[in-house]
């Protein structure tokens, strides 16, 4: 019985070794290539007059499996404004397009004083910085 419980004690001694040991793997440690766009996005106001947002399309080329990340460089604006439609925000949808391409849409909307500002003929555009992160090589082009 004792040869038994040594063996197992030399086992998880040779475990921990090897584990100490080996190198490090992580998903941090992924090598990815990143691309930046700065958008100026004018808003325009829903057909009710109660929402003004902007979006841009864009078509992601990939070579094949590739992750993609896409983000904005500001995603809300003062989140403790009540209600929702009190602060500005960004965001990004990733699609495909019925022919299997990679689709990405940068929506922007804005606030309530926005939507004031329209309606009384004012303009108003916002500006983000969309970045895409992609494990392999890719391209960006506008989509139409």
């Amino acid at each position: 019985m004792e040869n038994y419980f040594d063996k197992q004690l030399l086992a998880i001694e040779r475990e921990l070794v090897g584990l100490k040991t080996s190198s490090l793997k992580s998903a941090a440690a992924v090598e990815t290539i990143a691309d930046s766009v700065n958008l100026s996005l004018p808003l325009q106001l829903n057909g009710a007059g109660t929402v003004a947002s902007a979006s841009k399309l864009y078509k992601i080329v990939i070579q094949g499996n590739e992750l993609i990340m896409p983000t904005t460089d500001w995603h809300f604006g003062d989140v403790t404004q009540y209600p929702q439609n009190s602060t500005r925000r960004a965001y990004c949808q990733l699609g495909r397009t019925s022919g299997g391409d990679m689709l990405l849409q940068v929506v922007v909307r804005g606030d309530d004083n926005d939507v004031t500002t329209l309606k009384n003929g004012g303009s108003v555009s916002l500006s983000v910085e969309l970045t895409v992160r992609c494990t392999g090589t890719f391209t960006l082009e506008a989509y139409p």
